[in-house]
């Protein structure tokens, strides 16, 4: 939970990142105030182990005397807000193959309903997929705002795994692509 002031100013620095080695069905991540990515060549949110971002998944509550939270008792729906200037960063980059024992699988999608990635500077991605299923669906924010700068991407993949979209992407930088799928096909019901 951020509800402070999260920068990441300097040269490949990663903020949070999911290792390949654990898949977590009942996760949270609510940035609610914007993380600010202001370097070079850095990644805010690495998912190269599973997630579960959409909510209700049940917390397992500990009744340890180290408790710094209480946890409801399911998850809530992540929130992911994202301020990108800078040179080359990502926002959320997807890196999934679902190896590993255990659901969820490679075919499992990462839902995400709550976004909202605001984009400046130079070749900055929003939304990188290498490997994995990913769904950008319409929650209380569904955008992606490349708004000034250059050579920026909203959505990219670079996976042959589905990517299905309902973001609202804005184009006001020079050079700028809303989607741009290498390998797959990605379908956008939102409005570009």
């Amino acid at each position: 939970i951020n509800d402070g002031k999260l920068v990441l100013s300097g040269n490949k620095q990663y903020c949070i990142i999911i290792s390949p080695k654990f898949k977590y069905i009942s996760s949270e991540i609510l940035l609610n105030t914007p993380m600010e990515i202001t370097g070079d060549e850095t990644i805010g949110l690495a998912f190269r182990g599973y997630a579960d971002l959409d909510g209700g998944g049940t917390f397992s509550q500990s009744r340890a005397n180290n408790i710094a939270l209480t946890l409801p008792s399911s998850s809530r729906e992540s929130i992911i807000n994202l301020d990108i200037s800078g040179n080359k960063n990502t926002g959320v980059y997807f890196e999934y193959d679902g190896s590993g024992v255990g659901t969820p699988t490679a075919t499992t999608p990462f839902v995400i309903k709550n976004y909202t990635i605001n984009i400046d500077g130079k070749e900055n991605t929003g939304v990188f997929a290498k490997d994995g299923v990913v769904t950008l669906g319409t929650g209380t924010a569904n955008e992606i705002n490349l708004r000034s700068g250059k050579n920026n991407i909203g959505i990219f993949t670079a996976s042959t795994d589905t990517i299905t979209s309902a973001a609202n992407i804005n184009v006001n930088s020079e050079n700028s692509t809303a989607i741009y799928g290498k390998f797959s096909e990605i379908s956008n019901n939102g409005t570009i």
